[in-house]
């Protein structure tokens, strides 16, 4: 059985012969074919280009498809196992040897720490988000400065969003190019079917990891020199002295599966309560609220 190739091939010779015949025909000194014999040599012509261009459209279809699925799937996988290694080699920085000793100490031996009774505790203040696992830190960039940064697993979930499902879309990019470059195509004529089913593709999985990327933590600041806390998703600027305490929650997400979401809340003068980060790693929180307690020199309340 013949290939696509061999059969366009096969045609092409067709259409040569057939154009020889013709040139034959209207030049040739002893030629005796009539003006009826010409207008059919002329009509197999016109024929024969369009079933070449039909067989050309269809193998590119195929090759167009074929390279979307393959090349789509293996920069999904490639991207799921690039990050995977990433995740596994080079894991979340361990607890540091400050971290440790408060890990292991009792909350009223740990040097500079104020404790709030647990009578001055206060309702739990809307989380901004749930989930469980770690998905933000509170890290010193400075001395001076405090901010709520990105774990690297939601990171890494961010960008698995971000990045699987646009090998299809680059092939589909890749031969729009050279429609539009190849030479004057009609719009209309141009192979959009793919194209299509691949942008309806990417755009939910790119929102969803732009959604991860900007809203997965708080990214607050607190600067001990302006003694302020910015929350910049709220817009929002509060002096270190219009706040009262820091409280740690322990909230009981429920849905398919239930977890316990921690909490970092602060507590303000005028009675209003702000949450500042939460996430289902309790280590990692209990760690944060204390080294922000300590930093904003504010008394704790452990509930």
């Amino acid at each position: 059985m013949e290939s696509h190739s061999e059969r366009i091939d096969k045609h092409r010779t067709e259409l040569a012969e057939l154009r020889h015949e013709l040139e034959q025909a209207t030049t040739g000194a002893a030629s005796d074919s009539t003006e009826e014999d010409i207008r059919l040599l002329e009509t197999r012509i016109a024929d024969a280009n369009i079933f070449i261009i039909a067989l050309e459209k269809g193998k590119s279809r195929l090759q167009r498809s074929f390279l979307r699925v393959w090349i789509g799937n293996a920069v999904m996988f490639g991207t799921f196992i690039l990050l995977g290694l990433y995740y596994l080699l080079g894991s979340e920085p361990g607890f540091s040897r400050d971290e440790r000793q408060w890990l292991e100490s009792e909350p009223g031996n740990i040097p500079g720490l104020q404790l709030a009774p647990q009578s001055s505790q206060r309702d739990a203040a809307p989380a901004r988000n749930a989930s469980n696992f770690s998905t933000g830190r509170l890290k010193a960039t400075n001395k001076h400065k405090l901010k709520v940064v990105r774990s690297k697993t939601l990171t890494i979930m961010a960008l698995a969003f971000l990045l699987s499902p646009h090998g299809a879309l680059g092939v589909e990019l890749y031969f729009l190019y050279q429609s539009l470059t190849g030479g004057p195509i009609p719009i209309q004529f141009m192979e959009w079917g793919g194209f299509m089913q691949s942008v309806m593709l990417a755009i939910p999985f790119s929102l969803v990891g732009l959604y991860l990327l900007g809203s997965g933590t708080s990214n607050a600041t607190l600067d001990s020199r302006k003694e302020l806390l910015t929350l910049p998703g709220n817009k929002r600027n509060i002096r270190f002295r219009d706040v009262e305490s820091l409280q740690l929650n322990k909230l009981l997400t429920t849905g398919e599966r239930s977890y316990v979401n921690n909490q970092i809340q602060v507590n303000l003068q005028n009675g209003e309560s702000v949450s500042l980060l939460s996430h289902a790693d309790k280590e990692q929180i209990y760690v944060d609220i204390i080294r922000t307690a300590l930093f904003m020199r504010k008394p704790l309340i452990l509930t």
